[in-house]
């Protein structure tokens, strides 16, 4: 555990995705963590659902050109750990880590 915590501990900070890689990567080694794939992929529908519920809101307050509550709706996507992005050919979303 000590070399997992130098290891995690010397990639770059707020690099969380190198860390998540890093200890990913130690876990196929070692087998310490156990991974469930149908509950992690259960977890990313509900989060998508959401996503796209929120994005809705988000959607028609902007048309209402309601700004406070498109800004709270976004605030809400962001505390999800989701990053929106706005373009041309609409509203895609990913995860902020």
């Amino acid at each position: 555990m000590a070399a997992l915590n130098t290891a995690i501990g010397e990639t770059a900070a707020g690099d969380a995705r190198a860390e998540l890689a890093a200890l990913d990567a130690m876990n196929s080694v070692l087998g310490v963590f156990e991974r469930n794939e149908a509950l992690a992929s259960a977890a990313n529908d509900d989060l998508a659902a959401k996503v796209e519920v929120l994005l809705e809101r988000r959607k028609n307050a902007r048309v209402a050109k309601d700004r406070p509550e498109s800004d709270r709706v976004r605030d809400e996507l962001t505390a999800l750990g989701v990053r929106i992005k706005d373009g041309p050919q609409g509203t895609t979303w990913e995860r902020a880590v």
